[in-house]
């Protein structure tokens, strides 16, 4: 059983030992291949140095792959603030580039920005390729309402000068409205139009859109619109009256009906903010005259009877009469007059002139008349204390 064990064991090492052998004498071969090719001195790779500002160029053979010594060997000068840019990736000056069979290194110069914000000036010094570029690199941010004098895309080619105006808040009144907006004009017209409420027509605003926008930021607009309409008044007509023959005494009729007139207006109507402000008529002018009414009274004299108790009676005109209350018990005359059947006397008071459409409304007055009757009432004369001459005083028993 021994002997067994100790012919394999002797087996095994010598299997150990070749195979140890073989890896040494394979990674001897494999480090004598690569080792030249690393410090091989006749490696040379083509570089050339384009200076994107002003376009010159440099050539050169160089057997290292660090920028920094191409540069040196070109006797070009790189600032802190200067850039390199492989392919258009930017690189460092001090790390060696990866192996490839020719270098193109652009070169981009820093240049300065000149930058006045808000009335103060500051100076910046930026390789980027564009404005916006130099502001980034800055830690200057733009809002929408910013007003920058250059387009963020100018390309910085050499010295750049711009001017920056930060927005501030604003508070627009309209009516009942308050919009909130923010602004970098300096002109409360300018504003209004960057917040999309442009002054248009008859609107007006406060501050006036030509004057500055207030330390306070609010600004008041009132938007105006006028319309213009056109009125009708009726123009009233009036009434004639004229003979008829054909129609009987004391009727009326109308012969010809009236007609209204019609007169236009032209009115401006004025509006603020949806409200109507004032209204004012321009001119005004008669579209239609008034037609006059015609009226005829009757001339036609109809004999007509009457059943009386004295008996029948004709007659061709009957007429209404008011006549005071007469007693000859309460008259104030001095002889009294009885009671009787009699004629009447007709007598028209003098009345104001009126128009005839009044008067046919009117009662006709009268007087009544009667014959001589004896005194049923006594009268005496009395002296009065306070006046010199005497009056009459009727006495009733």
């Amino acid at each position: 059983m021994i002997p067994a064990v100790l012919c394999y064991t002797a087996h095994m090492r010598t299997w150990i030992l070749t195979w140890m052998l073989g890896l040494a004498l394979l990674v001897t071969l494999t480090g004598a291949a690569i080792l030249p090719a690393q410090s091989n001195p006749e490696a040379v790779y083509p570089v050339r140095l384009v200076e994107l500002s002003t376009g010159q160029t440099w050539t050169l053979q160089s057997s290292t792959r660090l920028p920094a010594d191409w540069l040196v060997e070109a006797g070009v000068a790189l600032n802190p603030e200067d850039q390199l840019l492989l392919n258009g990736a930017r690189v460092q000056a001090d790390r060696e580039l990866p192996p490839l069979g020719a270098y193109t290194l652009q070169i981009r110069r820093a240049v300065p920005v000149t930058l006045v914000v808000d009335g103060k000036t500051r100076t910046l010094t930026s390789a980027g390729p564009t404005l916006g570029d130099a502001l980034w690199e800055a830690g200057i941010t733009l809002s929408a309402s910013d007003n920058l004098s250059l387009p963020l895309s100018t390309p910085l080619l050499g010295p750049v000068g711009a001017e920056l105006q930060t927005a501030r808040p604003i508070q627009i009144h309209l009516g009942d409205q308050i919009i909130q907006s923010a602004t970098s004009a300096q002109i409360v017209g300018e504003a209004l139009a960057e917040a999309g409420l442009p002054l248009q027509g008859l609107d007006y605003s406060i501050p006036a859109e030509y004057q500055p926008i207030p330390a306070d930021g609010i600004i008041r607009v009132t938007q105006v619109r006028e319309e213009i309409t056109l009125e009708q008044n009726y123009l009233p007509y009036e009434s004639e009256f004229q003979p008829d023959p054909e129609i009987e005494l004391d009727q009326r009729a109308v012969t010809q009906p009236g007609e209204f007139g019609v007169e236009v207006s032209r009115v401006r109507v004025r509006y603020e903010n949806g409200q109507e402000v004032s209204r004012e008529a321009e001119d005004s002018w008669v579209a239609k005259e008034p037609k006059n009414e015609v009226v005829g009274y009757g001339t036609k004299v109809v004999i007509k009877t009457l059943d009386t108790p004295s008996g029948p009676i004709e007659y061709w005109r009957a007429v209404t009469v008011y006549a005071t209350s007469y007693s000859p018990c309460r008259s104030a005359a001095l002889f009294p007059l009885p009671l009787g059947r009699g004629p009447l006397l007709l007598r028209h008071l003098q009345r104001p002139a009126r128009s005839p459409r009044r008067d046919r409304r009117d009662p006709v007055v009268v007087q009544l008349v009667c014959r001589p009757a004896p005194v049923c009432a006594g009268v005496r004369h009395r002296r009065g204390r306070r006046r010199r001459r005497g009056r009459a005083r009727r006495v009733l028993d």
